[in-house]
């Protein structure tokens, strides 16, 4: 019996729907607890992960539609190092068919196609978009960001379908489902873990049941979790860059082993407050894009503050549409405990107010997505830090000035005594 044209179309589209779904892992919420890396709660990750032998020349088309977002792309990574090898943003897409990618024409156009190829580097095509990958790379992910979605997390659209292409074959075949994350690679064991396991091995000469009872209390309230134990081992330096009792600055810390995305432009204000303690946070607004006809003119495509902990689980994002800018072009931000006395405070001052949900120790994540290349003032002009240089020369105000995040720790009683936002040094 042959079927009615709508409802096989339905049921060809489900089919799709369903075939892509299952290869994609499960999506990375940002603004879900329990997602590492720092993410920005505006934003939804789609991983796939496949292994490879080295020298293997097969690759991978995926297959999609232009989504309903803020913003999308594509990065690829090295699941060992969690470094991004290259990526692809939505307007630098050559749409399928001589269609126009809507994030370029500046206006939403519906049902535009797109197909993306990654390939083994010294791959030869005539593929539009490609992301190469190094030969030798043996685990390797591709993510898909959504930023903004409309219409649901997928912005939408289904998400994209995902083939692999054999050179030894005529036409692709269907993917595997994705791999899962490696739960620990030698790289991050050589980096973080093994350092660590010295440290702990040292403290337990000098003093061993403090370290046994303090494993044995994390044992019982919070069992050991290796991704979590790295990636604060990966952020654990920048704290040491936290000058108690000064202005606190922000800086351009090496984003490498937190799949990082290449469009974002990170700076990092750490901070370690005392019990009720207030953080005065104070950075120029650059020219946002709210949808595409004001990409062009825009100096970044977005922007916002992230409140994160040492385990780099995100607590709380403000993105820039939701920031009050005030009359001067100054964002400024009251961050601390959610009672009435700071919003009064922030409200009777005109300011944004953030809760403090982070614990004593923060990381403030700052991002600019996509700087335009005639903005100066963009956190991508900031120097990656280094240790060749001291912390002062590094401070993000010393490139960009005003618009690099700054901040200021007051105890409850200073704030509610202050007339007005503090100046800073």
């Amino acid at each position: 019996m042959k079927l009615p044209s709508l409802f096989a179309s339905t049921l060809l589209l489900f089919e799709f729907v369903q075939a892509s779904e299952h290869l994609w892992q499960d999506p990375y919420v940002g603004s879900e607890p329990g997602v590492l890396y720092l993410p920005d709660s505006n934003a939804v990750y789609w991983r796939y992960g496949w292994s490879r032998e080295a020298g293997d020349q097969k690759g991978i088309r995926i297959t999609g539609q232009f989504p309903s977002t803020r913003y999308f792309s594509y990065n690829i990574y090295n699941d060992q190092t969690k470094t991004s090898l290259g990526a692809i943003a939505d307007f630098e897409l050559v749409a399928d068919d001589e269609a126009t990618n809507p994030f370029k024409a500046g206006v939403k156009t519906e049902g535009q196609s797109y197909t993306l190829t990654v390939l083994p580097k010294g791959t030869r095509t005539k593929d539009k978009n490609v992301l190469y990958l190094p030969d030798d790379l043996t685990q390797v992910s591709i993510f898909l960001r959504h930023y903004v979605p409309e219409e649901g997390i997928e912005g939408g659209v289904a998400l994209p379908s995902i083939s692999v292409l054999d050179p030894s074959r005529t036409e692709p075949i269907e993917a595997a489902p994705s791999n899962e994350i490696p739960a620990l690679s030698k790289a991050e064991a050589q980096k973080y873990l093994i350092p660590l396991f010295k440290k702990w091995a040292l403290s337990f000469e000098e003093n061993p049941e403090a370290v046994l009872a303090q494993l044995h209390k994390r044992d019982r309230t919070q069992p050991l979790n290796l991704k979590e134990i790295i990636a604060k081992q990966v952020v654990s330096k920048a704290f040491t860059h936290f000058r108690p009792g000064k202005t606190v600055e922000s800086f351009n810390f090496q984003t490498s082993g937190t799949y990082p995305n290449r469009d974002n432009a990170y700076l990092t204000m750490p901070v370690v407050r005392n019990e009720g303690e207030v953080l005065a946070v104070r950075f120029l607004a650059p020219k946002g894009a709210s949808q595409p006809s004001d990409f062009g003119a825009a100096e970044v495509r977005y922007f916002s503050l992230c409140q994160g902990d040492e385990e780099t689980y995100t607590h709380g994002t403000v993105m820039d549409t939701k920031m009050e800018v005030s009359e001067d072009g100054y964002i400024y931000f009251l961050i601390g405990d959610n009672e009435e006395a700071v919003m009064s405070k922030a409200k009777e001052w005109g300011v944004n107010f953030m809760p403090w949900e982070a614990g004593d120790r923060a990381l403030f994540v700052f991002r600019h997505m996509l700087p335009s290349k005639t903005f100066e003032d963009g956190f991508n002009r900031v120097p990656v830090f280094t240790y060749d240089l001291s912390t002062e020369e590094q401070f993000a105000s010393k490139t960009i000035g005003n618009f690099a995040p700054r901040g200021k720790l007051l105890s409850k009683d200073e704030l509610l005594k202050a007339e007005q936002f503090p100046a800073f040094e």
